[in-house]
């Protein structure tokens, strides 16, 4: 219902047909599964082992020597299969079904709907025309007070067509409609490069008969190529996906190491001295002419004044490779200390910028690479989320003792709802690379497991769980201790 709701407006009025329909909810209910087997094995095991409590079975099976470990035996053997099962699914079935779910998808959100020609409303349904009806026969055939405008020469509207009345028909194959129109007139601007424009800038032609062909064959529905969705991480197994994280880690490493080797010059001036010496010495003589020695001076102390109080950068440099500023300064006079300064100055201006792209570029690469592997996570955590509801669900039902739609389905929903929000948060923590997608794809398990432990040995050791007096006899016995 959710997916119905979202994409109403690509499934109305598009005149699809009923097993297309069909298709595309079976599909979406496939890719599901996801959500609705472990709340299945949640509520199941729940259902089933208080209905054994709430009929006293687990009582006999207790005084026969049976416990409940051996009971929850075959039921844990079960749900192995069943995680491996899903697991399997997850892992072929589910990309094959979100490839189909959306090149379908696809396909229904790009029909255009069928020509449905309203009095009184203006319909540019089919490519190049606008059509308006003054009045329309009950069968849709016979149309009253026709008024097209014709934008096929892509020039706006320089053409438009008035009837008295028109018929509508449509072909064999339903690729083409013809309009026949009944006692009309056609304006139509001529184009300025016509020699005619000056004398006669806009032709006028009558007709008692006149036909227009219209291509109906954009209405019908295409089957787009799968393969041009199969890139995307949710239609890929397992080892499609670590091929794809590889690979954009390994272009994603290319490129820091790319940006780090054009970043650190070694040899930056010399590189900038052999190939503008004689430029250098031309700008020098003419600043010399334009400038004297205070305004130098003063300029010089600004670029050494805000050289001073940037913060140091985060880089380790041997101590016999540093070279002391008064040592090197002293050698050059002043024009060549402000042309130095302001070589920095325009360096650091430039790293600053292509820093400022490259973290953006990075970030988004760094997000698309978490995506890939949250999915490759994904393909496990569905298959440990069955066997840890199970162990909730399992010792919860023994020590409710309630059976049937009740009690169960309320316990369900508070655990599978807890679940859920861990799971989706843990996922897009991993997705903002606040956590790495190994701990967020596996947050919801690793909370949720000790819970499923906890309640395993307080149903096999028939401890009350919902008895506060013994919550508080415990807590009394540890503070006498201490």
């Amino acid at each position: 219902m959710q997916f119905v709701w979202k994409y109403v407006d690509d499934l109305v009025g598009k005149g699809l047909e009923w097993y297309i329909i069909v298709k595309l909810l079976l599909l979406v209910s496939v890719t599901l599964v996801s959500l609705a087997l472990p709340l299945a094995v949640l509520l199941s095991s729940l259902m089933t082992f208080g209905n054994l409590g709430e009929s006293n079975e687990l009582t006999a099976f207790k005084a026969s020597g049976i416990s409940l470990q051996k009971v929850m035996r075959p039921l844990f053997l079960f749900c192995a299969f069943l995680s491996v099962f899903a697991f399997y699914f997850s892992n072929n079935l589910l990309p094959v079904a979100n490839l189909k779910m959306r090149a379908l998808l696809h396909d229904v959100q790009n029909k255009r709907p069928e020509l449905n020609i309203k009095p009184g409303v203006f319909n540019s349904d089919i490519d190049g025309y606008v059509i308006r009806v003054g009045n329309k026969s009950q069968d849709g055939k016979i149309l009253e007070d026709v008024i097209i405008y014709d934008h096929t020469s892509r020039r706006g509207n320089d053409r438009i067509i008035i009837a008295e009345k028109g018929e509508m028909k449509l072909s064999e194959d339903k690729n083409y409609l013809s309009l026949t129109l009944v006692n009309g007139s056609s304006y139509k601007e001529l184009p300025e490069d016509n020699k005619l424009e000056k004398k006669h800038p806009m032709l006028r032609e009558k007709f008692e008969k006149d036909v227009i062909m219209f291509d109906l064959s954009v209405f019908k529905m295409g089957k787009t190529d799968e393969s041009l969705f199969k890139k995307n991480y949710q239609m890929l197994n397992l080892k499609q996906l670590q091929s794809a994280i590889d690979t954009m880690t390994l272009a994603f490493e290319k490129e820091r190491r790319a940006l780090s080797k054009s970043l650190i010059r070694e040899t930056l001036f010399e590189e900038q001295e052999k190939g503008s010496a004689q430029r250098k010495k031309d700008s020098i003589e003419i600043k010399s002419k334009q400038m004297n020695l205070p305004d130098l001076q003063k300029k010089i102390d600004i670029y050494a004044k805000n050289a001073a109080v940037l913060p140091a950068p985060n880089v380790q440099i041997k101590t016999d490779e540093l070279i002391n500023q008064k040592e090197v300064l002293p050698n050059f006079n002043k024009l060549e200390q402000l042309r130095i300064f302001e070589i920095a100055d325009n360096i650091i201006r430039s790293n600053k910028n292509t820093l400022e792209y490259s973290m953006q570029s990075y970030r988004l690469q760094s997000e698309q690479i978490n995506r890939y592997e949250i999915e490759w996570h994904r393909k496990f955590t569905l298959s440990f989320a069955c066997i840890v509801l199970f162990l909730i669900g399992a010792p919860l039902g023994a020590i409710v003792r309630k059976g049937g739609l009740g009690m169960p389905v309320v316990f369900s929903v508070i655990f599978f709802v807890i679940f859920h929000m861990i799971s989706i948060t843990g996922e897009k923590l991993a997705r903002e690379s606040v956590l790495s997608p190994f701990e967020g794809m596996w947050l919801s398990s690793l909370v949720l497991l000790p819970v499923g432990l906890f309640l395993t040995y307080k149903a096999t050791t028939d401890s009350a769980l919902f008895d506060w007096d013994a919550y508080l006899k415990f807590f009394k016995k540890s503070k006498t201790k201490k």
